[in-house]
C-alpha cells in the first residue's frame, strides 16, 4: 500500500503532507512560504498542490486557521512513513 500511495501523490504534495504532519503550521500561507524557501519550489505550485490535498480530504485549512491533517491524512502519512500496514 505504501508504494501505491507514494505513486498517487507527487513530490510537492508529499512535501506539504509531511510538513503539516510535523505540526506547527499556523496558516497555509505561512506553511507554503516556508516550504518554498526550503525546497525552491514556487509558491504557486505549492498552493495548487495544497488545494489538491484539501480536495482529497487529506488536509484542512482556511484563511486564518492552522493547517491540519484530517483522519485520512494521518492514515496516509502513517502508511507512507512505514508506521502502518494494511
Amino acid at each position: 500500500m505504501q508504494k501505491v500511495l507514494a505513486r498517487c501523490l507527487n513530490r510537492n504534495q508529499l512535501l506539504i503532507l509531511r510538513q503539516v504532519g510535523k505540526g506547527n503550521c499556523p496558516t497555509i500561507t505561512a506553511t507554503i512560504r516556508q516550504l518554498a524557501k526550503e525546497s525552491s519550489v514556487s509558491i504557486s505550485t505549492l498552493k495548487l498542490n495544497a488545494s489538491i490535498l484539501q480536495e482529497l480530504n487529506l488536509i484542512i485549512f482556511s484563511n486564518y486557521s492552522a493547517v491540519q491533517l484530517t483522519d485520512c491524512g494521518h492514515l496516509v502519512l502513517d502508511i507512507l512513513e512505514g508506521g502502518h500496514e494494511l
